[in-house]
């Protein structure tokens, strides 16, 4: 097998034909050009460096202080090593992903409207993750093979030109893809592995968990029977004793809209993203509701009140309607702790109005005489708006903790959202 880049091997067979090779397509037709294409191939990545056995970290720090008070070796000339939190896995196997791709390209009425579509079906064998560990162990982390995950998906892109004179073009872009993760085997010894976390008092954690998407959130929720919330005596919902999957980081799809005009040297341009669904945990919602800034943390008007369609379980095991009153307070100084990991849980969709830019390209003719081949200039503008979904009041689901350790993704760890920016682009080309 031939080898790559970087310890990456691969083997590829990919072929595509035009159909107007074998059939002759009227000029005049609606169908100007249509196109097939296959490939399938494997590639192959070898472990990354200081993964297959246990380091030690130079100049460590010794103590800590704060306040740059710290003390790190070397001491008095005196160098020091600790060991690294991450242990080493001499069993690590290389990664293998088997890909197989079909599409089609086609265009109509002299190209003017242009349908891109690919069906694609990728399967990753033991690939190489980051695990969380016990602290008890002496490490936090270290490597593993996950034995097969796969990757299937449709991606679709549309152009339309709807006007195309000698002076003025519009032109309409749009692209859609949808991705099915899921993992399909662990190992034969076990069936998960927890690839984040735990998050929060509530201990949300995130794993691989086999027959579910990479990535999914595993916690505690309340307790419900016939429809129903369960609380204690205190009037405090009552979480369920094993832990279940909450969703993923995972969306159901990805679809962006753009549009741009010309007209002689003048341009305008802009761009719509979308994501719809998955799930992301919010360390915002966690810190804002347990300090009592949240828009959620108003309810009740902030009086005691009797948490709706709750009931109690009586001596007997019967289950009773609960009337005993809590405040805001009682309820989300610990949130995630009487609601489960599934209260800071939230709708990881969106729609976000990227960018609009208007633009001038010079004329040839009044750069003629100067060493200037092309003088272009823009106004542009980011981030103008977003929407999010209702429940969703706290953070930019786009946005993932920068502390997270190896794999895990779909935290936000309360960061800034994105802000909406302007500028100029001057393009000068010689």
């Amino acid at each position: 097998m031939p080898k790559g880049n970087n310890g990456f091997f691969y083997q590829s067979l990919a072929g595509s034909a035009v159909l107007s090779d074998f059939l002759e397509l009227d000029e005049h037709g609606p169908v100007s050009f249509w196109k097939f294409r296959a490939s399938y191939g494997t590639t192959g990545k070898d472990a990354s460096l200081y993964l297959l056995a246990s380091t030690f970290d130079g100049s460590p720090t010794i103590q800590t202080f704060g306040n740059n008070h710290d003390i790190f070796f070397p001491l008095n000339g005196q160098p020091g090593f600790s060991v690294n939190n991450q242990i080493g896995n001499p069993n690590l196997k290389p990664e293998l992903t088997t890909s197989f791709e079909i599409g089609t390209d086609i265009g109509f009425w002299d190209n003017r409207l242009n349908i891109e579509y690919t069906y694609y079906n990728n399967v990753h064998s033991n690939q190489i993750i980051t695990v969380n560990l016990p602290v008890s162990t002496g490490y936090s982390l270290t490597s593993a093979n996950i034995g097969e995950m796969t990757n299937k998906g449709h991606e679709l892109g549309l152009r339309f030109n709807p006007i195309r004179t000698s002076n003025f073009t519009w032109n309409l872009n749009a692209t859609y893809s949808r991705n099915v993760n899921e993992v399909v085997k662990i190992s034969e010894a076990q069936d998960e592995l927890v690839v984040g976390g735990p998050y929060t008092n509530g201990s949300i954690s995130i794993v691989a968990k086999e027959g579910l998407p990479y990535g999914t959130f595993r916690s505690t929720v309340p307790k419900m029977v016939d429809g129903k919330m369960v609380v204690d005596e205190n009037g405090i919902p009552v979480l369920t004793a094993d832990e279940e999957y909450l969703g993923s980081y995972q969306p159901k799809f990805l679809a962006s809209f753009g549009t741009n005009f010309t007209y002689r040297g003048f341009r305008l341009s802009a761009l719509i993203d979308m994501k719809k669904g998955g799930t992301f945990l919010s360390i915002t919602k966690n810190q804002t509701e347990f300090n009592g800034t949240a828009l959620t943390t108003l309810v009740g008007d902030r009086e005691p009140f009797v948490i709706p369609n709750t009931v109690v379980e009586q001596a007997d095991g019967s289950y009773a309607e609960n009337k005993t009153e809590v405040t805001a307070q009682d309820l989300y100084a610990v949130s995630d702790i009487y609601f489960g990991g599934n209260s800071v849980l939230l709708d990881a969709s969106y729609i976000k109005f990227r960018e609009l830019t208007f633009g001038y390209s010079f004329p040839k003719k009044l750069i003629s005489k100067t060493p200037i081949s092309q003088l272009n200039i823009d106004l542009y503008a980011s981030n103008l708006k977003f929407w999010l979904p209702s429940e969703n009041t706290f953070a930019d689901p786009e946005i993932n903790g920068p502390s997270l350790n190896g794999n895990a993704t779909g935290v936000e760890t309360t960061q800034t959202p994105p802000a909406r920016s302007y500028g100029i682009k001057l393009g000068i080309v010689f």
